[in-house]
């Protein structure tokens, strides 16, 4: 999953993860980005349907407040787990230890690892040569996930040209290796609406709280690609289908036939 800060890739990892916990499959997640807490908040305010910047800046009411409590006695049956920089590390042998002990005492089904560039090889690397450790910690995954036979979903950020460049991003925007494109079974894009203007069906938006995202499916060995256009609510943490030719200029929109006057 790759993604420029902010895009909303961690959020879509979050929605991936929790969905397969809640429905009874053992999930492990690694958060070098942030701490455990960090991403249990996240996850709390999501399921509950609770504004964390409300709740952060203590103007959530009772009812709200109520609502976490009893989202968070839920959240903690599932059979999530997450590690952190402090609990597990970012070097990729103690990464690669931690999965396979997950994977022997809580059976787990996937692994979701946010994100490779902040994983080290420092055996190997100094940290100078970014290409070369990046290629070495792809293949690493790329490994593991055959040895465990689970789906390992690694979040990865796009290079700073892609930012500069207007319009869909592409995979040699993907920061670090070449070696992400080959060794990855499916790449998915996450960014912003380059046509976005406005919604059509609700009129202003505030980009603050909701904003126009895509996912758009880069490589897939095993079905079709195709692109995705979706609200990304970010003090949610969640997202919602868009419906068709939402939010584009006018000069995008197939106008609707006027209907038809009985006589």
């Amino acid at each position: 999953i790759a993604g420029r800060p902010s895009a909303g890739k961690t959020s879509f990892e979050g929605c991936m993860m929790t969905h397969n916990a809640k429905r009874g499959l053992p999930v492990a997640r690694l958060s070098i980005d942030m701490n455990h807490r960090r991403v249990l908040a996240r996850d709390l305010c999501r399921e509950a349907g609770v504004s964390l910047a409300k709740l952060n800046k203590g103007h959530a009411g009772a009812f709200q407040r109520d609502k976490i409590g009893e989202t968070a006695e839920q959240l903690a049956q599932w059979p999530m787990h997450i590690g952190d920089l402090q609990s597990v590390g970012n070097n990729i042998r103690a990464v690669k230890t931690w999965a396979r002990m997950a994977k022997l005492r809580w059976g787990i089904r996937a692994l979701s690892v946010d994100y490779i560039q902040q994983i080290r090889a420092p055996d190997l690397y100094d940290g100078s040569n970014e290409y070369g450790e990046i290629t070495h910690i792809s293949g690493q995954f790329k490994n593991l996930a055959e040895e465990l036979d689970i789906p390992v979903i690694v979040l990865c950020q796009f290079n700073r040209s892609a930012e500069r460049d207007e319009g869909r991003p592409k995979m040699s925007d993907l920061r670090g290796s070449g070696a992400l494109e080959q060794d990855a079974s499916t790449i998915t894009f996450v960014y912003k609406e380059p046509l976005f203007k406005y919604d059509q069906t609700a009129g202003r938006v505030d980009q603050k709280t909701k904003r126009a995202v895509v996912f758009e499916v880069a490589k897939q060995q095993d079905g079709e690609q195709g692109a995705f256009e979706y609200w990304f609510n970010c003090n949610y943490f969640n997202f919602s289908r868009a419906p068709v030719e939402w939010g584009y200029p006018e000069m995008f929109v197939t106008p609707e036939p006027k209907s038809k006057r009985k006589s």
